[in-house]
């Protein structure tokens, strides 16, 4: 959730993300190489709004999966949220802007448990509620902050006819992620790196539970073509740094533009 931390009154960001799985890795941590035979297409839509020390925010993911030769598109899941800036950045390196966040993830997209083929899961399919903690600092020409959040899906029934009704516990899930940016001029490139961590599925249908984890590295940069207006690209990789485990490791890039008001 792209949080507002500078001096805008409000944004928008619009992004198109386009991933291939590389790879994916089984409980025991074995690797299994797909070779870009499954991928993702997403339209994000993310807006914020600032008012005194108090910050809205919302977004909207469009989703097309494809499996193989099978696809299918449609809504992902969706979610709103809430900020509150703690500390007001000043001089000293020591002192960061922080802000505490609250983040409601909304089932608007198609889980596994309901879709009637692998290609039409767009989305976890759980009410999702998180908090976490953003640090931001500027020292010109950088930038650094650290994201920190924990969240925890909530159970839900589902009803097949082949498996009739059942219960689903997403359980608990967390992320830190690091970012540091040089900024010249109109311009700014950056990295991050974010670590996840989530706890096993758990269902009435079976004991077993494995937990998920999975590291991203990516680069980032902007630019400022207009007033108020940027340019926003981005490459990510998940197969290059930690150790993942019960998980697909994806390779992509993003394209955005984002507007600014003051």
């Amino acid at each position: 959730m792209p949080l507002i931390v500078e001096s805008e009154k409000a944004n928008f960001i619009s992004r198109y993300v386009f991933s291939e799985v590389q790879d994916s890795v089984n409980s025991a941590g074995l690797w299994n190489s797909v070779n870009g035979q499954d991928s993702y297409t997403t339209l994000k839509l993310e807006g914020s709004y600032a008012f005194a020390k108090f910050q809205v925010n919302a977004g909207i993911d469009v989703v097309k999966t494809e499996l193989g030769e099978q696809s299918d598109s449609g809504m992902g899941d969706s979610y709103i949220g809430g900020a509150y800036q703690i500390l007001e950045d000043e001089v000293p390196w020591y002192k960061p802007r922080l802000f505490h966040y609250v983040k409601i993830t909304l089932p608007t997209g198609t889980s596994i448990y309901e879709a009637k083929s692998p290609e039409e899961a767009r989305g976890k399919g759980f009410w999702n509620i998180g908090t976490g903690l953003y640090v931001y600092k500027m020292k010109l020409p950088f930038d650094f902050s650290v994201q920190t959040e924990i969240y925890r899906g909530l159970k839900k029934s589902f009803s097949r006819s082949d498996l009739g009704t059942y219960e689903v516990d997403p359980g608990y899930g967390g992320h830190i992620l690091a970012g540091a940016g040089y900024n010249y001029k109109l311009a700014r490139i950056g990295t991050f790196l974010d670590w996840n961590l989530e706890s096993g599925v758990k269902t009435t249908l079976s004991d077993s539970v494995s937990s998920k984890r999975y590291t991203t590295w990516g680069l980032n940069a902007s630019i400022m073509i207009e007033e108020q207006l940027d340019i926003v690209v981005s490459y990510f990789d998940q197969t290059l740094f930690g150790s993942p485990s019960n998980t697909e490791l994806t390779r992509g890039f993003s394209l955005g533009l984002q507007k600014k008001w003051y």
